[in-house]
């Protein structure tokens, strides 16, 4: 192939991409838009903070206080009575997934969020679902 033929490859490459620009240009600027919130999702922390206050289900009532700004240990009390005084949130949560457990890991309260004012609260002992409830925030 001779410098011509590069030539002439090279000037029919731009001018296709010329005839595309608009498409190219809007492409890359979706592209972009996606990754720039990619990454803002990435650094956001798993904030819990939703989790606090009380939540009520059918015949039974919740509380959840954070203990610290960071919202990592917190005390869980049901119908008044502190049934988790020192509960720490799992590694493995996220932000619509927070499960906190005891020192002891024997029990696991798994509150998932599935609406802004409702979560379904399962409550899992020895590795068994024991429980699950449907509350709304008060």
């Amino acid at each position: 192939m001779s410098i011509s033929t590069f030539e002439e490859i090279k000037e029919n490459l731009v001018n296709y991409l010329f005839k595309w620009r608009k498409q190219i240009a809007s492409g890359l600027m979706i592209l972009a838009i996606l990754l720039f919130l990619m990454i803002i999702n990435r650094m956001t922390p798993n904030n819990c903070a939703w989790l606090q206050g009380g939540w009520t289900g059918e015949a039974v009532g919740y509380s959840f206080k954070a203990q610290n700004k960071n919202f990592t240990d917190w005390t869980i009390k049901c119908d008044g009575a502190t049934i988790l005084k020192h509960a720490r949130v799992a590694v493995n949560s996220n932000k619509k997934r927070v499960i906190m457990t005891d020192d002891g890991n024997n029990i696991e309260y798994h509150a998932i969020r599935t609406g802004r004012k409702q979560l379904k609260l399962k409550i899992v002992s020895g590795g068994k679902t024991t429980n699950l409830r449907e509350l709304k925030k008060k």
